[in-house]
């Protein structure tokens, strides 16, 4: 028989400040009540951190008083660097990503004479703008009183209920370009620091704008958990409609996604199809025919009918039944939303070609499918080679990776705390922890980049800071407006 006190040898260990897997049924519950459900269990807190700095973990901790039921940690580091934390408030998606691709220059290619904390600004090379950061945020040199902080739904709206915030006058009113500064053609093949580093997103569909500039400065990068924007299967399933569209004998991309929208189009019955369309004396059941000549129609009609690109790719989604084949597949999980985010952001991308391009809409569907093919050729160039690469991926993929430098996109509300998330106190609180997870992946260089507005599912959005960030950039964070020539 078993000792009694081999029984009860049990060793458990876990973060609750890392519980970011709710929507796959993982329960924070667990962990937060473990020493209530088993009394006897002694708990040992694991408060040192070998990774980060002193500075990011005090920020995480910060972040974590938004909620109100958690496991309190004291951590520390004995790693005594003193680097700042940089928030980057961006113009738009496009000056988020080269925010990221100068400062990886500033960092690990331009020459230095003396580090980065040390250095002093210069009235002939420095054009950066330092603000007071208790102007720009307007925020109390001390933090809110606990009895403020109290109640986590109340808190959640603590941006929109506090005084000073109200009316508060953006620094961004009139935006600090730098455009003017410019990257000199760099082969990003030798700076071996990019593995180094990573962008961090709460969606996948924010890495479509990333990839875009990314490849202009054809800055190397890898993708992890996901296919690069372009080779996504709804992509490549509305990009054949559109070449379709652009060209009638184009019987590759019609063989895409016809059997998508007719029921029981099969290989067999598809070729079948495709000698009626080039034979039309071809015998071809009734039915068949007219569903085909029907959905071709509809298709067909939507070049004509619509104003801009923009339009022609939302309508294309609903009247040729393809949301409905995205709705009959994958039901009404997050794979869906996942899926309709990636077609909303390929209309980002043609927001672009209305705003450039002048003409019929023939001729700027053409302009667009040359983007695309343009941007697909270098993606597959830079995923055949093994040079470093700066890393892609989600929050929710970083969860136990570590990097010296970490860009974390899209602090605003609606991304991050995501939308759905922002009336749900569960939710908001796991949106918490999530922030949590992205500031603790870096070592030694963190930026947080907000947008002033950004095109998000091919609408222009203007989100606030993120209210899990605001009250604490001020204290932790230097605000950086522009780069040094």
């Amino acid at each position: 028989m078993a000792d009694s006190k081999q029984t009860r040898s049990l060793f458990v260990v876990g973060d609750d400040a890392q519980s970011i897997y709710g929507f796959r049924g993982s329960k924070v519950e667990i962990i937060l009540n473990f020493t209530r459900e088993y009394p006897q269990a002694k708990e040992i807190i694991l408060n040192q951190n070998y990774r980060s700095t002193q500075r990011i973990l005090n920020l995480a901790e910060e972040i974590l008083s938004h909620n109100q039921y958690q496991k309190k940690k004291q951590l520390f580091t004995e790693n005594i660097e003193e680097i700042e934390i940089i928030h980057y408030q961006a113009t738009s998606e496009k000056d988020e990503a080269e925010f990221i691709v100068k400062r990886l220059y500033e960092l690990y290619v331009a020459p230095k004479t003396q580090s980065e904390e040390s250095r002093q600004p210069t009235e002939t090379l420095e054009l950066e703008l330092e603000l007071e950061m208790n102007e720009f945020y307007n925020q109390p040199k001390e933090p809110p009183s606990s009895s403020h902080t109290s109640n986590p739904v109340s808190k959640m709206f603590d941006l929109y209920l506090e005084p000073n915030n109200l009316g508060a006058p953006s620094p961004l009113s009139q935006p600090v370009s730098w455009s003017n500064w410019t990257i000199p053609e760099y082969n990003w093949s030798n700076v071996e620091a990019l593995n180094e580093c990573v962008v961090l997103y709460r969606t996948h569909s924010q890495s479509r704008a990333l990839e875009e500039v990314f490849m202009k400065y054809r800055l190397p990068y890898r993708l992890v958990g996901g296919i690069k924007f372009l080779e996504r299967k709804e992509i490549k399933d509305l990009v054949a409609m559109l070449r379709w569209l652009q060209n009638r004998q184009d019987k590759l991309s019609l063989s895409r996604f016809l059997p998508l929208l007719i029921d029981g189009l099969g290989t067999k019955t598809l070729n079948k199809v495709l000698t009626f369309l080039e034979d039309s004396s071809f015998p071809l059941a009734p039915k068949l025919k007219q569903q085909l000549e029907d959905k071709l129609s509809t298709i067909d009609s939507v070049l004509v009918t619509s104003q801009s690109l923009v339009e022609l790719i939302d309508k294309l989604v609903v009247v040729s039944g393809y949301r409905d084949y995205l709705q009959q597949e994958y039901g009404r999980t997050p794979e869906l939303e996942t899926r309709l985010e990636n077609l909303k952001e390929l209309a980002s991308i043609a927001r672009e070609i209305d705003q450039q391009q002048t003409g019929n809409m023939k001729t700027k569907l053409q302009a667009f499918l040359e983007q695309l093919a343009l941007q697909s050729s270098q993606e597959e160039t830079d995923e055949a080679s093994n040079i470093p690469k700066i890393t892609l991926m989600t929050l929710h993929q970083s969860k136990g990776l570590e990097f010296e430098t970490v860009f974390l996109v899209g602090v605003e509300d609606n991304l991050l705390p995501h939308q759905n998330s922002l009336f749900n106190p569960e939710q908001f609180a796991e949106e918490v922890r999530l922030a949590y997870v992205g500031v603790t992946r870096a070592k030694k260089y963190l930026h947080l980049i907000s947008c002033q507005s950004r095109v998000y599912f091919g609408e222009v959005r203007s989100n606030p800071v993120s209210r899990i960030f605001r009250p604490f950039l001020h204290k932790y964070c230097r605000l950086r407006r522009k780069f040094n020539q």
